[in-house]
């Protein structure tokens, strides 16, 4: 009987062992993935600043200037031969912008007619 307990406790340490060994190998294993997957992020973060920047210079006035101003280039730019003057009578120029009594009036709603202040406020002395 005393064989047969020896027997049991060495085989449930076993057991207990085994479990815990394979626990921290999982362990290992999801830091090593972890690490792998950071790298790879960071891959991407410094990727993707150098498309950025690459953008960024084929943005740039410099480059579209050597794109387009070269001699067999296919944009054409307007001249001041070909751009129209329009002209506006002098009533619309002077009316462009809105009064600001009628502007006024139409932002106060029944809220701000509700909670608007009637008097200013005064200061009094007290003799």
């Amino acid at each position: 009987m005393n064989f047969k307990k020896f027997l049991t406790a060495i085989v449930c340490i076993t057991a207990v062992a085994l479990i815990y060994i394979q626990m921290q190998v999982k362990i290992y294993d999801l830091a090593y993935q972890g690490k792998h997957r950071e790298k790879e992020i960071f891959k991407l973060i410094d990727d993707s600043g150098h498309v950025i920047y690459n953008i960024a210079k084929l943005k740039s006035s410099s480059s579209l200037g050597e794109r387009f101003l070269v001699k067999n280039s296919d944009v054409d730019f307007l001249d001041s031969r070909k751009v129209v003057h329009l002209k506006v009578s002098t009533k619309l120029a002077a009316n462009k912008l809105p009064e600001w009594e009628s502007v006024l009036k139409r932002t106060t709603g029944l809220l701000a007619s509700v909670f608007s202040l009637k008097s200013v406020a005064e200061a009094k002395s007290i003799r």
